[in-house]
């Protein structure tokens, strides 16, 4: 008989420490004086639902920002085309003018 009371001690302590660990997990899951589980895992998935939303608006921001950068860099570089265009049609027409006045200098005397 007294091995029967040693299994039942046994299974009474692996018992006690199955139901410690369900109150932990049932305090952890329904909360201790603070939200638990059910209440923080909800709210954690509408957290994450709004930043992949928020994640994919800055994603649409940040390419339209380097479209226009692009954009940018092409009109400037655009622009510098124009300007040493310009430079060389200026100067141009500075000889050819500076050529037509000596021409008629010449000519007039």
């Amino acid at each position: 008989m007294a091995n029967d009371n040693h299994v039942h001690c046994t299974k009474e302590a692996e018992i006690a420490g199955i139901s410690s660990d369900v109150k932990t997990l049932k305090r952890i899951v329904m909360g201790n004086g603070q939200p638990g589980l059910s209440v923080t895992v909800p709210e954690l998935t509408a957290n994450v639902k709004e930043l992949n939303n928020t994640i994919g608006t800055l994603a649409t921001g940040v390419s339209g920002l380097l479209k226009f950068q692009e954009n940018q860099m092409g009109i400037e570089s655009g622009k510098e085309q124009i300007r040493k265009s310009n430079r060389w049609i200026i100067g141009t027409l500075l000889a050819i003018v500076s050529a037509l006045l000596a021409l008629i200098a010449i000519l007039l005397l």
